[in-house]
């Protein structure tokens, strides 16, 4: 049978296979990049946290602290200070036990002086340095954020 134009069975089973190599890689691929999304999500949400830390902490200098953090403010601040929180997944303080805790949060603040000459006297400088690493509860978190800043008081 000359010229039908039609596949042979050999053909079409080797298209199938080909095919079927091809989605099964693809599907294999799949939980590496849900996996890696959630990851950058849970990066991205810490960066913000971190901000917000941060601008809660400057607002200390300007006295507008809302110690929404459970940080010491920059006032009781004389040389150096340190702690642990833990954060739920909206950033809201909660308890090491609790099991909304997602982000463990060590900060470390280290009081530097009045920093350069034209600021107004009375104005001191601190470097702020932030660890939030999840999930909270771990011994040896899955990741971690760090960000260190330094923050002085408005002009």
């Amino acid at each position: 049978m000359k010229g039908t134009g039609a596949f042979s069975l050999v053909e079409v089973t080797l298209a199938i296979g080909v095919f079927a190599y091809a989605v099964i890689a693809i599907l294999g691929m799949y939980p590496i990049a849900m996996a890696s999304m959630g990851n950058s999500r849970s990066e991205l949400f810490a960066a913000n946290l971190a901000t917000r830390i941060i601008d809660d902490y400057r607002g200390s200098l300007a006295g507008n602290f809302t110690n929404s953090f459970n940080m010491p403010s920059a006032q009781s601040v004389q040389t150096n200070a340190a702690g642990t929180n833990f954060l739920g997944r909206e950033g809201d303080l909660v308890t090491a036990t609790d099991s909304e805790a997602v982000y463990r949060m060590v900060y470390r603040i280290q009081r530097l002086g009045n920093g350069p000459t034209n600021l107004p006297p009375r104005s001191p400088r601190f470097r702020v340095n932030l660890i939030l690493a999840w999930p909270a509860a771990a011994t040896n978190p899955v990741s971690s954020f760090e960000v260190s800043s330094l923050v002085s008081s408005p002009r």
